[in-house]
């Protein structure tokens, strides 16, 4: 039986975003109390806020390493600007450990109530996917962090993605990478060092090593 509660870290910051923003349209039926309402609010923007900066510092990492074999190697026509740290100057306020332990028993609480209903359960984001709802085929998202690309990408319960892309004046996908957790990093140069070039990506699930389910939809971004 499927989980309720979203085993990728980016899954679960999303589906905790969208339970505490809705949750209040509720919590009258449902008998919660105000302070309910706020400390799951408050769970859920330190867990995003925490996330984020997990998968910052990952990038921060990755991008020095990329500095260091391009500052040793070559490859590039400038340095570029120094990797930008983790900001944790105006951090939410901080909640105790056991986040998850939390969330799981407030939805046993609420789907203990008379009130409960499944489309109440579906709005909040709480209901688990049936085995018909499986994941097909993985979500891409995109974005520039100085000289590298970022790629984020849905899973569900796969092993993880390989990745494939084209860019430049290439004329076919070839394959990019495997990974099992979300983001993914290319931290390539340029075909032509200092000329902005046009990346290309999809991803296919796999299990086992071997692929399967349809292809994402093709994203594309220029560095």
């Amino acid at each position: 039986m499927a989980d309720v509660v979203k085993a990728d870290d980016l899954g679960f910051v999303a589906q905790l975003k969208n339970f505490s923003e809705k949750i209040g349209t509720y919590s009258t039926d449902l008998g919660l109390t105000a302070v309910q309402v706020a400390a799951i609010v408050a769970d859920s923007a330190y867990l995003s806020f925490t996330v984020l900066g997990a998968i910052q510092a990952k990038e921060y990492g990755q991008a020095w390493t990329s500095r260091k074999d391009r500052l040793r190697n070559g490859g590039a026509a400038t340095m570029g600007t120094f990797p930008a740290s983790v900001d944790v100057s105006t951090p939410p306020p901080v909640v105790l450990p056991g986040l998850e332990k939390r969330f799981r028993a407030l939805i046993t609480t609420i789907k203990a109530h008379p009130a409960y209903n499944n489309d109440m359960g579906q709005d909040l984001g709480i209901v688990a996917a049936n085995a018909g709802e499986e994941l097909t085929a993985p979500t891409l998202k995109v974005k520039r962090d100085g000289e590298t690309v970022v790629i984020g990408f849905s899973k569900g319960d796969n092993d993880g993605v390989r990745i494939y892309s084209k860019r430049g004046s290439e004329v076919a996908f070839t394959f990019l990478a495997l990974d099992t957790k979300t983001p993914y990093v290319d931290n390539r140069p340029n075909l032509v060092p200092g000329t902005p070039e046009k990346r290309e990506y999809y991803a296919k699930l796999f299990d086992d090593a071997a692929e399967h389910g349809d292809p994402s939809d093709t994203v594309s971004i220029t560095l």
